[in-house]
């Protein structure tokens, strides 16, 4: 573990949590920012090689890329799921719901039987992968499965990064 925030999680965090500087953001939307920005003080980073992590069986039997507005509610009402109360859930799901697509900070859910059972953010720069948000909701299964299964989702679309960080 390391307290040491990566200068590609600054990076994510600044762009999500800029999500909301639009001209009339809700009340429920920034309240949902302020739950995830205080989120973020107890998050912790490590360095992780792909190849090391060894997870046994798959957690998700389909990954999907979030790239039209349903997966965007999908991704939205899963990431909620990590909120302390109803009050936080709802207040989160408005916060990731206004999310803005684009290709440096890419969304991920996890289905398993047709239920989306995880989601994650995977954020690239030139050298570093850095894979957070990591909510994981199925009962038995390996947080690690997911990320071992997103990290090679990214390698067969893009290739290798040199450098692996993981949210936790």
């Amino acid at each position: 573990m390391n307290n040491e925030i990566p200068a590609i999680a600054i990076k994510k965090n600044n762009w999500l949590l800029s999500q909301v500087d639009v001209a009339f953001p809700t009340k429920e939307c920034l309240l949902g920012r302020d739950i995830y920005q205080q989120s973020t003080q107890t998050k912790s980073y490590q360095l992780i090689t792909p190849d090391g992590i060894d997870t046994g069986e798959s957690q998700v039997d389909e990954i999907y890329k979030v790239d039209f507005h349903k997966l965007t509610v999908m991704f939205s009402l899963n990431q909620a799921t990590a909120g302390s109360n109803e009050s936080n859930k709802a207040n989160l799901v408005e916060f990731f719901s206004q999310i803005i697509l684009c290709d440096e900070h890419t969304l991920y859910i996890g289905l398993s039987k047709g239920e989306v059972v995880a989601s994650a953010i995977l954020t690239a720069d030139e050298k570093s992968l850095l894979i957070s948000d990591v909510v994981h909701g199925q009962q038995g299964q390996s947080e690690l499965s997911f990320v071992e299964q997103l990290i090679a989702v990214w390698k067969d679309a893009h290739g290798l990064k040199s450098q692996y960080w993981l949210e936790s």
